[in-house]
């Protein structure tokens, strides 16, 4: 549907449903009337949100509204009026997702969040990047996705120095600063892939029903950092400074049949998932395949059955996926699919990762906060993924 649509005519099961002709009233509009033939009211809705959203963006809600509510009053009863009203909103609205599924709230109503309870910009001004329907479709079937080169070389140079300092010299680093969001690294925090990529799979809008609003806004992030970590590996021989090259410890998995309560958990229906626990990796250097990347078993985190021993023992075990990307790439995965580090066996350069979690803003996992002189130095949208872990109306004004 490239172009809006003046009028839908309805054939099939619902001209008793909604009267044969609907005239939607954009006359002004270049473009001959276009016949639906539908097997469903549900389809038929469906199709009048695309047309919806479109004239909306179009600057056209006026006409659309007109038509609708004309559609309206065709229904055949009124608490079949307040229904399709709902649902067709519903579709119309839907920021992150085609066909959202909403839990409802107060009394079984739907709830969807206004465009204002998402960022549109981050912390530092930049206008925040949504995920592709390619990337939400590779994050859910695998449980992890990787956007590659996201940061450019004038960005990551002054990352990279402070992770190496921080491994081999932290008494060089303000006292502040000695974490993997100090001095360089903190624009990562907030950075708009990064939240963009929060607003679909961690932030939930609604948790209270009508009695409060979403707990996200223009100035408000509608979830937590709740701790971080950063790896520096040495390329060749390990150094008595930096002993460590990593290990394999596979852990987690199966989390969609975890209880709740648990934080490595995920959840997916048609048309949404979040996760709980979600993992941002930024990777500061080359990585390849095969040579001390993070290991996944893709999938394992929608897994029904338990993992065979093999993927325990064995970290060539065709059942483990890794991958290789540009210095600059955004890692991220939830906490539920099982993952491993693995040895870093690259000669051509170490690994300088930051490792950042992240959470709802009602639970927490760890301990750590960020020291507070370097709270206090951030932006004040910023500031909000350290706020005080609670749900109701935990939005900062």
């Amino acid at each position: 549907m490239g172009e809006a649509i003046a009028s839908v005519m309805i054939v099939g099961s619902a001209p008793g449903l909604f009267g044969g002709s609907l005239n939607l009233g954009l006359s002004g509009l270049q473009r001959a009337p276009s016949q639906i033939c539908i097997e469903s009211d549900a389809i038929l809705l469906f199709e009048l949100a695309k047309v919806g959203r479109e004239w909306y963006n179009r600057g056209q809600h006026q006409f659309f509204e007109r038509g609708y509510y004309k559609y309206c009053r065709k229904s055949r009863a009124e608490s079949l009026k307040y229904s399709t009203q709902i649902r067709l909103r519903q579709l119309m609205f839907s920021k992150f997702s085609d066909v959202p599924f909403v839990f409802n709230k107060d009394l079984g109503r739907p709830q969807l969040p206004e465009a204002d309870a998402y960022c549109r910009a981050n912390s530092e001004g930049r206008q925040i990047v949504e995920l592709t329907p390619a990337q939400k479709y590779a994050f859910d079937l695998r449980g992890w996705l990787l956007i590659p080169g996201v940061l450019s070389e004038e960005e990551m140079a002054p990352m990279r120095e402070h992770i190496e300092r921080l491994h081999t010299d932290p008494d060089s680093i303000p006292e502040k600063d000695r974490s993997a969001i100090g001095g360089a690294c903190a624009s990562l925090t907030d950075h708009p892939a990064l939240v963009g990529f929060m607003n679909e799979f961690v932030y939930n809008p609604f948790t209270d029903g009508s009695k409060s609003g979403p707990i996200g806004s223009q100035r408000c992030y509608g979830f937590r950092l709740d701790s971080t970590n950063s790896q520096y590996r040495p390329a060749k021989e390990e150094s008595p400074q930096v002993p460590n090259k990593g290990k394999f410890v596979p852990h987690n998995g199966n989390g969609m049949m975890r209880l709740p309560g648990d934080h490595h958990t995920y959840h997916a229906f048609p048309g949404q998932a979040k996760s709980i626990l979600t993992r941002a990796v930024w990777e500061l250097n080359p990585v390849k395949k095969g040579t001390g990347g993070t290991l996944f078993i893709s999938g394992s985190h929608k897994a029904a059955f338990p993992t065979p021993e093999e993927a325990f023992t064995d970290m060539n075990s065709s059942f483990w996926d890794t991958y290789s990307c540009p210095a600059g790439s955004a890692l991220f995965f939830t906490e539920a699919v099982t993952h491993s580090p693995s040895v870093w066996t690259n000669e051509d350069n170490p690994r300088v990762a930051v490792f950042n979690l992240y959470n709802i803003v009602g639970s927490k996992w760890s301990q750590w906060e960020p020291h507070p002189d370097l709270l206090e130095q951030m932006p004040p949208q910023r500031q909000t993924l350290f706020r005080p872990v609670y749900v109701n109306r935990n939005v900062v004004a």
